[in-house]
């Protein structure tokens, strides 16, 4: 029986990855504007709803996963963002988009880094034979992202 619910349990964990994604894309919205505080027990509450309306159609199982997650993300999207400025919708926006590509690993740890950081220093001479054929902008950037 044990084995039986793990097995069912890790079926869905990409389902509760992208709720884990969004639930802390709408926490960080609290450090943009106070106001925006929402607690786990709502955005539980719109995660099961969301599941909840989902359920009522017939779905093989990866299909039926996809769809979840697909709600989930467009309810928690919209419920959300009722209560945001508009000026604040895009960030919010951002942060579930990064969010989802960082988790699927479409956005590397160290493109991550460099949005984050910028480029920063490194030793020129230790890529600029590899790098000929850039300028130094160009070459600085590529060197950070490759790991040069």
């Amino acid at each position: 029986m044990q084995e039986q619910i793990t097995e069912t349990r890790n079926r869905y964990r990409s389902v509760a990855t992208r709720g884990s994604v969004l639930y802390f894309a709408i926490m960080q919205m609290a450090m943009i504007n106070e106001m925006y505080q929402n607690s786990l027990q709502y955005v539980t509450k719109l995660f099961n709803e969301a599941i909840v309306g989902v359920h009522k159609e017939n779905f093989d199982h990866s299909a039926l996963v996809i769809r979840l997650m697909e709600e989930i993300t467009i309810q928690l999207y919209v419920k959300i963002c009722n209560g945001l400025f508009e000026k604040d919708k895009l960030i919010y926006s951002f942060l579930i988009c990064t969010g989802v590509k960082k988790i699927s690993n479409e956005i590397k740890p160290s493109e991550w880094n460099t949005f984050l950081r910028g480029a920063g220093l490194i030793n020129e001479e230790s890529v600029k034979d590899k790098l000929k054929w850039l300028s130094n902008s160009q070459w600085v950037q590529a060197a950070v992202i490759d790991g040069f």
